[in-house]
């Protein structure tokens, strides 16, 4: 469900952030990856901060994943265009998240923090990047232990690279 959130918050990101007649102006990014060219718009980038873990019966566990929404800029130069330019796209962005379920079976989002992320690499390339933290919940059942095996072996398969597992889910990176 996880990647099923930050998948659908980025989607769901991407079709609100248009301009010029529908052309979409945000890009992806990842933050520990060369973006310069990706610049040439907002970027933003979704990630699972943390995830708190209740058991609410024996057959049933809550999970309440924070989820950050990272939004990079070029620099804007002077104060008062930041102010006019960036605040209101956050702004926007804890707007249209906060309440929103994304038609995912979880609580709604509901906005957490927001700050601004000092990182290196965006230093150097004269970018801001603010992060915004959501919360949400939701219930996963519990399983067998063969069940539990099989999930291990699809990620740990996903991860190195194994051509003859099928996935239950595939991921599409936009760079």
């Amino acid at each position: 469900m996880l990647a099923e959130i930050e998948t659908a918050i980025q989607d769901y990101l991407q079709s609100k952030w248009s301009a010029n007649g529908g052309t979409t102006i945000v890009n992806r990014f990842d933050i520990d990856n060369e973006f310069e060219d990706l610049l040439k718009y907002p970027a933003i980038s979704i990630a699972t901060s943390s995830i708190g873990i209740q058991t609410v019966t024996d057959g049933c566990i809550k999970m309440t994943p924070v989820i950050s929404v990272f939004q990079a800029f070029k620099h804007v130069g002077k104060p008062e265009n930041r102010r006019h330019g960036v605040y209101p796209i956050v702004t926007a962005c804890i707007q249209l998240l906060s309440g929103n379920d994304l038609d995912l079976e979880i609580d709604y989002l509901k906005p957490v923090s927001c700050k601004e992320v000092f990182h290196a690499k965006l230093k150097e390339l004269g970018a801001i990047c603010f992060e915004t933290q959501f919360e949400t919940s939701f219930d996963i059942e519990s399983i067998d232990d063969n069940d539990a095996v099989a999930l291990l072996t699809e990620g740990i398969s996903y991860y190195l690279g194994d051509e003859n597992v099928d996935a239950d889910a595939t991921d599409i990176i936009n760079y």
